[in-house]
């Protein structure tokens, strides 16, 4: 898909700039002024574009725990985490998807992942939660 957004606000030292972008089969190509448009054009008029967010460090498996763990000394927390921490390849899978989707949604286009792994099943969690498709930057740290 090629398009050019045209006249968009990019933040700059002291304020904000107009600016064209025009991406090419999906990729970037050129940003700057007055370009010419390929494809599509999108109105950028007061419209504000920023590079895409990096999540440098995230619990996917942690999703099922949001609001169910009391608030408590780090040990005593973490002896509750065990206990919730999803142990088969779907909740693994889900966990993961969710948090991709989160992460784009609020503008990350890349997430290190610290992924909790099945014992026994490693490779098969890793190559379950992987997404490739999801266009994202995915680190895992295992």
């Amino acid at each position: 898909m090629n398009f050019t957004i045209k006249n968009a606000l990019s933040p700059v030292k002291e304020g904000y700039t107009t600016l064209d972008i025009q991406v090419m089969g999906g990729i970037i190509t050129q940003v700057g002024q007055n370009l010419n448009v390929i494809g599509t054009l999108i109105d950028g008029q007061d419209k504000l574009v920023l590079p895409g967010f990096f999540n440098a460090h995230t619990h996917s498996v942690e999703k099922w725990q949001r609001g169910i763990i009391p608030p408590l000394p780090l040990e005593l927390w973490l002896a509750h985490l065990c206990d919730f921490s999803p142990l088969d390849m779907e909740r693994v899978y889900l966990s993961a998807l969710g948090t991709g989707v989160e992460t784009l949604l609020s503008g990350g286009t890349s997430v290190v992942d610290h992924l909790v792994l099945i014992p026994g099943q490693e490779l098969e969690t890793i190559a379950t939660v992987y997404q490739p498709s999801s266009g994202m930057r995915i680190f895992y740290i295992i």
